[in-house]
Formats: C-alpha cells, structure tokens, sequence
C-alpha cells in the first residue's frame, strides 16, 4: 500500500485542475445518491439529497479562500456524522479538466475517497440507469473511460481491485479519468469489508421496478420499444431489445439471490460445438444479493456471452443467451436456468 500511496502522490502532484465555484442549483451523483446545492448567504455550500431507498442525506462546504476551487467538508447538522466516509476538515476539490466536472473527497494523504459527479439531471431514477449501463460494461473499458464511484467498485473484491489498480499503474500516461480512478482504487483496498457500500444489494427485484429502469434505459438511448420477460432463477425478469447507434442491442438485468455469484464469462465453440466460457476471469461478477446487468450485440443466431450462476452448494448452473436473428429478441429455448419465457 505504500508503493500506491506514493504513486498517487506523484500523479496529484504533476496534476492540474480548472477550478470552478459551486453554484445554488448545481446536481451532483456519487453513484447512488443524487444532490442538489444552494449556496447560503454566509457562502457556505449546503447540499441535500435522496438515495434510492427514500432516505435523506446532507452535507455542507466552507469555501477556501486560499485554494482556488477548494472547500471544507463541515457538518451540515450538529449530530450528523461525516458523509463519504469522510471527516470534517477533509478537502473537496471542484474538478474541471478535459468535459469532466465532479467534486472529489480527499483524504490527509490526499489520496481521493468519494466523488460526486456534475449532472444537469435533477432525476435520480436517469442517474441510477446510466449507473446500471456503465456497469454492463467490460470493466477494462470503464477503467480508462468511466469516472469511477464507491458504488461502482462496491462490486468488486479487493483482489479483484488490486489488479484493477495495477493495471491503470502500468499505463505509460494518465487522463484525469484513470488519475481519478486510481485514488478511488486505492482508498477502496484500505477499506474494510463491513463499512463497504453494497447498493446493487439492495436493488429490488419484483418485476415492476425492473419495469420502470428498463423503461428509463429505453428512453435515454433512444431505444425503440420491445420488452419481454424470461423466468431467471424464480424471478419475472424483463429484457429490452432496441438500437443503440447503428446496432442492435440487447439489455437484461438479472436479479441476484443472497446465495449465488453470477457471472459474465467471453465464448467459444468446442470440438463438439458446445459453449464454454473462455479466458481466465468473467467479463462482469456480481457477488451474492447483487443484480447484474448486461448489454451485447453477438452475430446473428450466435451465442456471444454465457451467464454462469454459483450457488453456494457448489450447483453450477448456465444461460446463454442467442439472438434470434429476427427482431434482435433473445431465443426462448431450454437454455434458460429455470424454465421457459413467462409473460
């Protein structure tokens, strides 16, 4: 950990930032939470806002007038304890450089901890889909393309984080993205496993919130309309078809059961043209109680990915998923984990 910590140190060091000033309306997403700012007549910056849950959260900044683009983490309410696994007096930096606009929590190492991204949605429901869209994505594009959260790496182990991390260090050179991502990555391995933050855990899954994200999925991206649900390990579970771009894609959530791991694993054909997953590691892994979302374009009538469920008996059990080559739908055959489409 000290070799990542001195790394760190070196990479804020040669770093500059645009500094911008925290304005009353500006909307920040750390991944599960969405706020909203109102600058107070004393200066200080009070933001307030909504987890999934319903629940209510807070903080307040002091701005630094020494640092341009700087604040304090101070309490919102006397009782309160510090957010973001913070304490108070811990800097915030406003960071604007190459389109990216968030605030970032650092430490006294000044390694950061938390960051809150700039939007101009004031819907936390959009936030949370473009949350589950980034997480169907191959984690090695998200480590150079993707602005990390603590709720994005909750996914992940601490082996599995190291090697995240040790990938982004033996790269040649650094955007503020893969800057960003290597804090994040670093402070998430110091962090013990019961103050973690598991959000994908608490997900529902009835079909009517799966519903109502897919709905939400379609509209951002312009998807058209055609939706149908597949029986997955006992649960109603929709699946979207739809273009995105100049292909079609197709986008399931699969909901997670507190006793089995799920898995995203690349294809091959064997001898005997027989699916088995290649490679060393799956694509994606979603650890006990987590959904897991995918997308995927595979050739026509071909499979391109395998979904392997763990149960925690040792049952193993596979889906693949094929397009039918018709509408872009999945093929509703006996390759299904529990049974035949529903619905």
């Amino acid at each position: 950990m000290k070799k990542i910590l001195l790394t760190i140190l070196a990479i804020c060091a040669i770093s500059r930032v645009d500094a911008q000033v925290i304005s009353t309306g500006n909307h920040w997403f750390d991944g599960s939470k969405l706020y909203t700012s109102q600058v107070l007549d004393n200066g200080e910056i009070y933001s307030s806002g909504m987890s999934q849950e319903g629940e209510a959260y807070c903080f307040k900044l002091r701005k630094l007038d020494y640092a341009p683009g700087e604040y304090m983490l101070i309490p919102a309410n006397v009782q309160d304890d510090a957010p973001f696994r913070a304490q108070y007096g811990w800097r915030v930096q406003y960071i604007r450089q190459s389109g990216m606009n968030f605030l970032a929590v650092r430490n006294r190492q000044d390694v950061i901890v938390w960051t809150l991204v700039l939007t101009p949605s004031s819907n936390l429901e959009e936030e949370l889909a473009s949350e589950r869209f980034a997480e169907s994505h191959p984690v090695d594009e998200m480590l150079t393309d993707y602005l990390m959260n603590t709720t994005y790496l909750a996914r992940f182990d601490k082996y599995e984080l190291l090697e995240m991390y040790e990938k982004l260090e033996a790269m040649k050179s650094h955007t503020i993205i893969t800057k960003t991502n290597m804090n994040l990555i670093a402070s998430e391995i110091e962090v013990v496993e019961s103050e973690r933050e598991l959000l994908l855990g608490d997900v529902a899954t009835e079909a009517q919130p799966l519903d109502e994200y897919f709905a939400l999925v379609s509209a951002y991206f312009n998807m058209r309309e055609a939706m149908e649900y597949i029986s997955f390990m006992g649960y109603p579970t929709p699946a979207v078809y739809g273009t995105w771009g100049e292909y079609d894609r197709t986008f399931v959530v699969l909901p997670g059961k507190e006793d089995t791991v799920l898995e995203i694993w690349d294809v091959e054909l064997n001898g005997e043209f027989v699916v088995i997953p290649t490679g060393e590691k799956p694509i994606i892994k979603a650890n006990p109680g987590q959904p897991l979302c995918f997308s995927y374009m595979p050739p026509e009538g071909m499979p391109g990915l395998i979904v392997v469920c763990r149960k925690s008996n040792g049952k193993i059990d596979t889906w693949v998923p094929v397009f039918s080559g018709m509408d872009g739908s999945l093929m509703t055959d006996d390759q299904f984990v529990d049974g035949t489409p529903v619905g």
